[in-house]
């Protein structure tokens, strides 16, 4: 069965995918708005979901450094800068 490119909807309930139909998940910066205790049920659905051979993508936000950045007035400044830009 073909599954949509584009799937709107919670990483902890993946239900509407079956297992290993999906070559690439790509879900950059979203982790972090989970509490700690769903995180595990998202990644859980994300590699069921993953063919074998299939790639995650995802990074997490430093919070510390965003902290950093908002007391020290800094709200225009680039926090981080990863492989796909600031």
């Amino acid at each position: 069965a073909d599954t949509p490119h584009d799937i709107l909807g919670s990483m902890k309930d993946l239900s509407a995918i079956p297992s290993e139909n999906i070559d690439a998940i790509w879900s950059p910066g979203n982790l972090h708005y989970f509490h700690r205790h769903d995180v595990t049920q998202a990644l859980k659905e994300c590699f069921r979901v993953l063919k074998w051979g299939g790639w995650f993508h995802t990074y997490l936000i430093d919070m510390q450094k965003v902290g950093e950045h908002i007391y020290r007035n800094q709200l225009h400044a680039i926090v981080e800068r990863t492989p796909q830009g600031p």
